[in-house]
């Protein structure tokens, strides 16, 4: 397996659900506002990496309630979840899903640990 470049960029973009349904219909097809996206901005052939989490903070105010959560603390999530991404994680099965869920509970839990005011 080829090894990933130690080092690289990583860009955190905050948008509305507008700007999230165009780059999720342009690139993947899905013609509806998401959470969260992630995309590679560099191949293999570059020395460093470079990734992008685009997160839709209009969505996590929308859902925040349905599930007993802040949108600060929603958005949190998302982020994470993008990261997680970032890092190789995959979330396209059911077993995947539930590794991926487990990872970000242990990732949230980490910064509860450090108080984080959300």
């Amino acid at each position: 397996m080829p090894r990933a470049p130690a080092s690289g960029v990583l860009s955190v973009v905050l948008c509305d659900n507008v700007l999230i349904r165009k780059l999720n219909k342009k690139y993947l097809r899905h013609d509806r506002p998401t959470d969260v996206l992630t995309f590679s901005l560099s191949d293999a052939a570059d020395p460093q990496w470079v990734k992008e989490v685009i997160v839709s903070v209009e969505r996590a105010v929308q859902v925040a309630g349905r599930y007993g959560q802040t949108w600060r603390r929603e958005l949190l999530l998302y982020i994470v979840h993008g990261l997680l991404h970032v890092a190789g994680a995959k979330d396209a099965t059911p077993g995947a899903r539930a590794v991926m869920r487990k990872k970000e509970e242990e990732v949230l839990a980490a910064l509860d640990r450090r108080k984080l005011a959300l």
